[in-house]
């Protein structure tokens, strides 16, 4: 088969500002604080502001390979001050990447692409707000805590950096998952160079029984800590779960994150488990929600409940776990009669009940078979076919990927390559229509405590 091409790339914006040290004196003339940008080829100028001929003949070379993406080890990626051809003046030409925005090459040339160019390879990123992208590949966290097995530490941070120098450069934490936010700190202080890649999202999860208890200063402790642990000055992404809406405070916890995120020490704001009656009132109060963590898969479609509809009007991206059901979608399972032995981990004892809302183990395998065979087209596992569909979906921005080791590391890399055409969305989509559930909005089925899946959650993780 043809390998399909994509027409469009991604460059970043930059600017790029006059800095040096106070009192200077400045021979070159731009002023510390005088900057340009650049979008795409052409270059801003404020007005009033200018800049030495001789100044940029220092930074305009290098500009090119700033606006695309280059490796976690690359001086382009962690280096930002270019020194002035003057060895006597002081001021350095800051470059700071600020966005990416998406060209389509038929826009930019009349060069047709050929025939022969090689389809895209590597992780795939997502813009999810101006200078915030993230790997569309997002390593998640929740195996790290002790659940799914002992974990060998300093195999942990190795794996993180394999992680990393791969592509998959955006890491999924909470502050109820033990030990793991404290374990992404420590990758960062001995992995310095790769952690200025390294996008970190974690989790503000007060307890059941706290919520009652949430104030102002329990938020700002709990935020405080994170910092801590990460050894961030600045929380990247911090997703609010709640547990019970008839609990009030849950709209004045997350307006506290977002005094907070003034104050500095968040950047961005996500939720996590809502539904859209819920996530409403947060947009009603003010709050700025750039992403939603929710339960998505080809198993699962609770988020086409309104949620998906609700979030692509109010500009919220999609983060999903639960792509590959915690192993359900493999081969491992492919052909196997329905399991009556006690799961290993909670996580398969989540998914498997979400196989039975599906419509059980009988169309599971109708489904199991269905990705196999589109695996077999593309030459890639059913894993694999599994999150490259939901990466597909509308709103979409990333898919969480749960690893306690690098094992599947080259598998999770062809997820960005592979390119399902209709014929395999609709091969996958003739066994969905035949699904009887889950039913509901997003996690209805988790927050109900006396429930199948409710009764199998841990609701006081903090210790």
């Amino acid at each position: 088969m043809a390998a399909e091409h994509n027409d469009s790339f991604e460059l970043y914006d930059l600017k790029v500002e006059a800095v040096a040290p106070p009192g200077a004196k400045v021979y070159s003339g731009a002023q510390p604080g005088d900057y340009f940008e650049l979008k795409g080829e052409m270059l801003y100028l404020p007005p009033g502001q200018g800049f030495s001929i001789y100044s940029l003949s220092a930074v305009l070379p290098l500009l090119a390979a700033k606006q695309r993406e280059t490796a976690p080890l690359d001086w382009m990626t962690s280096d930002e001050e270019i020194a002035n051809p003057d060895p006597n003046c002081p001021v350095r030409l800051r470059i700071t990447r600020t966005g990416k925005r998406t060209f389509r090459r038929a826009d930019t040339t009349a060069v047709a692409l050929p025939a022969s160019a090689p389809a895209a390879t590597g992780v795939p990123r997502a813009t999810l707000a101006p200078g915030y992208d993230i790997s569309r590949l997002i390593k998640g966290g929740w195996h790290l805590s002790g659940d799914h097995g002992a974990i060998d530490r300093d195999q942990a941070l190795k794996d993180m950096a394999s992680f990393v120098e791969a592509g998959i450069t955006t890491f999924d934490c909470a502050d109820i998952y033990t030990g793991v936010e404290e374990m992404i700190g420590d990758f960062r202080a001995a992995y310095p160079a790769l952690a200025k890649s390294v996008r970190v999202h974690t989790k503000f999860v007060p307890d059941l029984a706290a919520l009652d208890r949430v104030d102002p200063a329990l938020v700002e402790a709990s935020i405080d800590r994170s910092l801590r642990r990460l050894k961030q000055e600045s929380l990247d992404l911090v997703q609010f779960h709640w547990w019970n809406f008839g609990i009030p405070g849950y709209v004045e916890a997350a307006l506290e994150l977002a005094r907070l995120q003034r104050a500095g020490k968040i950047q961005h704001i996500g939720v996590t488990n809502f539904d859209v009656p819920h996530l409403a009132e947060l947009l009603d109060a003010g709050v700025r929600v750039l992403s939603h963590q929710v339960q998505y898969s080809v198993l699962d479609h609770r988020p086409e409940h309104g949620m998906a509809a609700f979030c692509q009007a109010n500009d919220i991206a999609f983060l999903c776990y639960g792509t590959v059901a915690g192993g359900f979608l493999s081969e491992r399972w492919l052909g196997k009669p329905e399991p009556t032995e006690t799961f290993a981990n909670r996580s398969l004892v989540k998914y498997k009940l979400i196989i039975e809302d599906f419509g059980g183990w009988a169309l599971y395998q109708d489904l199991l078979q269905a990705l196999a065979a589109v695996g077999a087209k593309h030459g890639c596992d059913i894993a694999t076919i599994a999150s490259a569909a939901v990466l597909t979906r509308p709103n979409v921005a990333a898919a969480i990927v749960g690893a306690t080791s690098a094992a599947h590391l080259d598998a999770h890399r062809r997820v960005g390559s592979v390119v399902l055409d209709a014929d395999d969305l609709a091969r996958i989509q003739a066994v969905t229509a035949r699904r009887v559930g889950p039913l509901g909005d997003v996690y209805g089925l988790e927050r109900d405590i006396a429930g199948r899946h409710g009764r199998i959650m841990k609701y006081d993780l903090h210790k």
